[in-house]
């Protein structure tokens, strides 16, 4: 993306704490892009005016959008995200049409940066967006987090006991990334020696709806979609289409278990 001169935006996708902001940045850094000169981090609420302005001010740059809360949600944002990347035309002109005396800049420019969306989940009706896009999905299976997390401990001098207590008591349901390591770690130092592991287990917390569909689709793996949906339901009272969302985001992690 860096030198691309056609394709000016980067998706990735990923569960929060799997190092999606920390990679990103060192890449830029390790192409010897400058924080503030050549890439800025946009990390906030903001109204669309305000995205608008923040693409005016910094034009010429690579703009990160880490993590905005409702971006995709509001479609004036998608729309400005969409000019911003992409015209027919050779220059990408973004507008802004209002009476507002709140607007500090002018009413279109032409914006000659690049972009890079870091997110949870990217919804699915925005794939013309994608389309625009470098796209990569960071997918890490429950069995590469623990090697990660190993791997990441031994680098970190974490006392093993740390590891060996991730391992021992999570499971594919737990909201497990590599923060979870640093913040167990902390209680660890802090309580050595008083009952550390009943506090460390309030960070293994178990997703419930991924428990539920996990259980689902184990037992009835020989099963229809359809029957495993219906289940799902049953047991959770969440809808179809929270089936569906979790199958798009736990499936491809489970592909090497032993149980599909």
């Amino acid at each position: 993306m860096i030198n691309s001169k056609t394709v000016f935006g980067l998706i990735v996708e990923g569960d929060a704490g799997l190092g999606k902001s920390f990679t990103t940045i060192k890449r830029l850094n390790d192409n010897k892009l400058v924080h503030e000169k050549d890439y800025i981090i946009f990390n906030t609420h903001s109204s669309p005016m305000e995205l608008y302005e923040c693409l005016y001010r910094n034009l010429d740059k690579i703009i990160i959008l880490d993590d905005i809360s409702n971006l995709f949600e509001d479609e004036i944002k998608v729309n400005i995200l969409m000019s911003a990347l992409w015209s027919p035309t050779k220059e990408r002109v973004i507008h802004w049409h209002t009476s507002s005396e709140k607007l500090k800049s002018p009413s279109y420019f032409t914006f000659t940066g690049k972009i890079i969306v870091l997110t949870n989940r990217l919804p699915s009706h925005l794939d013309t967006l994608k389309s625009r896009c470098f796209h990569f999905e960071l997918n890490f299976s429950y069995s590469d987090k623990l090697k990660l997390i190993h791997e990441i401990g031994k680098l970190e001098k974490i006392d093993k006991k740390v590891m060996k207590f991730i391992k021992d008591n999570s499971t594919e349901a737990s909201n497990l990334n590599f923060r979870t390591l640093f913040k167990i770690n902390e209680i660890y130092k802090a309580n050595m020696d008083k009952g550390w592991k009943e506090l460390a287990n309030l960070e293994l917390e178990v997703d419930e709806q991924r428990a539920i569909f996990l259980e689902v689709v184990k037992e009835l793996q020989n099963k229809s979609v359809n029957e495993q949906i219906c289940e799902f339901v049953r047991r959770s009272g969440r809808s179809r289409r929270q089936f569906h969302v979790l199958k798009k985001q736990l499936i491809p992690k489970l592909q090497n278990c032993s149980v599909f």
